[in-house]
């Protein structure tokens, strides 16, 4: 990793839970102002793969904590973000596997958000493992989530990001018909030739810690992300 290269990160819950998907307030603040005094551009999403340096945000499953207290942050600096949304969830409190149990947005707050700069993008009706699911209902998932974010907001989403960042060949077929780019879980920063529909994020909460973040704005969290891609593989061998 270098200066010269560009990624996405991934937030999920601002919140004091302390989960492994959430971080707080502060935490965001923070990150938010050594972003600003990085000097990287910040970006948005489609803008990523082809802005040397860049940084793009990204937040899943619509929590209400980020219209309370992300988008407020976001336009003092004058960031852009991408939020992606469970349509078929939206107003309720999440409760899928792994979910914060926190609220999440309403059709009014995304809309909303989106009149102040924010890209809304899908992320499936309700948060399956879309691997795990017959062709028929994936494709549901996936396009029944474009059409009613088009429905609601008057506006078609660009982007989609697969629930627990999980693919394979035939959900990405899936997206790409609806989509224009699509982001997975993989760790690691942009290349030239990263897939537009299986984008490679960095999962924020590997770099909660001020000094972490510090390295990756820097550059120097090469051997931290191979340390981290090492071990999430051997828990994935041992999980399955």
């Amino acid at each position: 990793m270098s200066g010269s290269d560009s990624f996405i990160l991934t937030y999920h819950s601002l919140d004091l839970s302390g989960s492994v998907i959430s971080v707080t307030p502060e935490t965001f603040r923070e990150h938010m102002r050594l972003l600003a005094a990085s000097g990287r551009p910040v970006v948005r999403l489609e803008e990523a793969l082809t802005t040397p340096g860049a940084v793009a945000l990204t937040f899943d499953d619509g929590y209400l904590n980020f219209y309370d207290c992300a988008l407020d942050i976001l336009e003092q600096y004058g960031f852009p973000a991408t939020v992606f949304v469970v349509s078929g969830r939206c107003g309720q409190v999440a409760s899928w596997e792994g979910a914060a149990a926190e609220a999440l947005m309403d059709w009014s707050h995304l809309a909303e958000a989106g009149k102040r700069g924010v890209s809304i993008g899908g992320h499936s009706v309700s948060h399956p493992d879309l691997t795990h699911l017959p062709a028929a209902e994936m494709r549901v998932e996936i396009e029944d989530c474009r059409d009613t974010i088009r429905d609601k907001l008057g506006v078609s989403p660009a982007s989609f990001a697969y629930p627990y960042g999980a693919s394979q060949e035939q959900v990405r077929n899936a997206a790409q018909k609806a989509f224009s780019l699509a982001c997975g879980a993989r760790l690691g920063v942009l290349r030239t030739d990263s897939s537009r529909f299986d984008l490679p994020r960095i999962d924020i909460y590997y770099f909660r810690e001020q000094r972490r973040f510090q390295d990756l704005l820097a550059g120097r969290a090469t051997a931290y992300l191979i340390l981290r891609n090492s071990l999430r593989t051997v828990r994935k061998r041992l999980l399955g």
